[in-house]
Parts: C-alpha cells; structure tokens; sequence
C-alpha cells in the first residue's frame, strides 16, 4: 500500500459535496471522480490481510508471554506482560497522534497546509515491520518438535477426559441421592431432618430412658 497510488479523492472540491451533480456545471462534473469508491476495494482487501496477519502474530506472541511469566519468581511474576503491554499501548498512541497530525490538511477534511499522506503513513509502518523482521528470525528460539501429534489424538485424549470427568459427576450425584446416605445423614443429624423423623428420634430416646430407670 505504500506504492499504490491513492487516486483522486470522489470531490476534488469539498463545496461541491453539498450540490446535486444534476445542478453542477460540466467543470463542476470534472472535479468529480464517481469511480472512486471502487478504487478503495483493492485497499480493503490488503487491510485485511494485514488485519489477519496481526491476528496469527498475538496468538503465538500471547503463549510466548505466558510460558515465559510462569518461570518469573512468584513476587514479580507478571511484570513481563506489564511492560510489553505498556510499550504496545505507548506504541499505539503514538501511531494515533502520527495519524491525527499528519493527515490533517484540507485534503482530509482538516486545516493543516501540509502532510505525508496516505502513502507516507503506509511507509512508516513498512519500515517499523522491517525492523523488527532480524529479531523475529535470530532471537526468537523454540525447542523442534520432532513428531507432532495428529489431530485425531488431541479428540481422542479430550474425548476421555469429558469421559471421565462426567463419570466422577454420576457417582457423586448418585452418592448424594441414594436414600441409605440420606437416611444416614438424618439420622446423624436430627436437627436438619424432618418433624416426623425428629419426633421418632425423641421417642426412641425417651423409651430408652425409661428403660433404664426401671
């Protein structure tokens, strides 16, 4: 996108935004250009792709920062994410005020009599690419996975996994409701059973008592 001319804009004039192109007169009609929003469609699709290239980029980059906090001591782990994430939100506000500054003339709707223009901005974002392209390839280090495993190996494993966990989910419900249990449970704790369960337990006693006395 940085050699890709931009073109004309769809008014070379902003007064003319107001007036119907039926009322314009023929120079009016040459300083409007109706193809120009079928020239921003290759534009688009180039911005998605970055867009998705950015996207693939985070993933891997996350896990990295993950793997590496976890060997962090426990009274300062953390602090490598914090201050990647404070250089990467920097970084952004940065680019915001690089882009409000310098895309400010009359061509885009500001006052500025001056700016690099859509092309410039594209340059400076391939030159901070390139850059980073040698730290990409000579410091990043990974251990090599000699024989991967297959798809159908990671179902297999969390397919017995949801297995066994919906097994120990059975036999703790079915603990939990056999009337044995239940009973057991009363019995052992009359103040939390019922009032007919409550007052055979008082009478139980009572016999008991007086069985003794006598």
């Amino acid at each position: 996108m940085a050699v890709i001319p931009l073109g004309d804009p769809y008014y070379e004039d902003a007064s003319l935004q107001d007036i119907d192109l039926a009322d314009m007169t023929p120079e009016q009609l040459a300083l409007v250009h109706t193809d120009a929003p079928h020239r921003g469609n290759k534009f688009i699709f180039l911005f998605m792709l970055a867009n998705l290239g950015a996207v693939i980029a985070y993933g891997p980059t996350y896990g990295i920062f993950i793997e590496l906090s976890q060997r962090e001591p426990e009274h300062i782990r953390g602090r490598l994410q914090t201050n990647v994430f404070m250089v990467r939100n920097a970084l952004a506000i940065v680019t915001a005020f690089l882009t409000g500054l310098c895309l400010n003339s009359t061509e885009y709707g500001g006052t500025f009599s001056w700016t690099i223009g859509f092309n410039g901005i594209m340059w400076i974002c391939t030159a901070a690419t390139v850059i980073t392209i040698p730290f990409c390839w000579f410091c990043v280090t990974e251990e090599k996975v000699e024989q991967a495993k297959s798809i159908g190996t990671f179902y297999s494993t969390r397919r017995s996994s949801r297995r066994s966990k919906r097994s120990r989910f059975i036999a703790s419900s079915s603990s939990a409701t056999s009337p044995r249990s239940s009973l057991q449970c009363r019995s052992q704790h009359p103040a939390t059973s019922s009032p007919f369960t409550r007052a055979s337990h008082h009478s139980t006693m009572a016999l008991r008592l007086v069985s003794v006395k006598s």
